[in-house]
């Protein structure tokens, strides 16, 4: 087909088909790699978004657990740094310290030869036997319940020493919890 021969009207119909082709093929891998690209950094940009509101909740959640810490720090034990042993008798003298306070008198006192270990904690028990007036050993149970560490009784078992009962056997197991 000779162009020369087209009239002028069928000329400029020819141009413009070309230009809309030309421009549909440069929309097509000029501009929708731009556009793709754009999407791309859209999609990056929202994730980025949703990771700081995420970073921000658990900043938040942090502080509100720092706090919740403070109030429990009397609970817990006061030397993270110190040896097992040391532990250990921390956690005897403590037990002692109560026993006396209630008037009690320690039979056997006999703590467990390793602690318990969790991911989370330590626990470390003891065999107690003591004896006394029943309203003292109920002080000494009231004392351990309401201790600034984490100490409770398992394994409670209570007995008079003598037929009038005005003297009871103690038999517990004692632990304490370290977080």
């Amino acid at each position: 087909m000779d162009f020369t021969k087209l009239n002028k009207r069928d000329r400029i119909l020819i141009f413009v088909a070309f230009g809309i082709f030309f421009l549909f093929i440069v929309q097509r891998f000029l501009f929708s790699a731009m556009f793709a690209k754009e999407k791309s950094l859209r999609q990056q940009i929202k994730l980025q978004e949703a990771d700081l509101r995420a970073a921000l909740e658990m900043g938040q959640q942090k502080d509100l657990i720092m706090d919740e810490r403070l109030k429990y720090r009397d609970y817990l034990f006061s030397d993270k740094n110190a040896s097992e042993d040391e532990q250990i008798a921390a956690f005897l003298k403590e037990v002692e310290t109560m026993v006396g306070t209630s008037g009690l008198s320690i039979v056997s006192l006999t703590p467990q030869s390793q602690a318990e270990k969790g991911s989370e904690y330590k626990k470390y028990d003891a065999q107690l036997r003591v004896e006394g007036p029943p309203e003292k050993i109920y002080d000494f149970i009231y004392k351990v319940q309401n201790s600034r560490l984490l100490i409770r009784l398992d394994q409670v078992a209570i007995a008079p020493k003598n037929p009038e009962a005005n003297i009871l056997k103690l038999d517990a197991t004692i632990s304490l919890t370290l977080l």
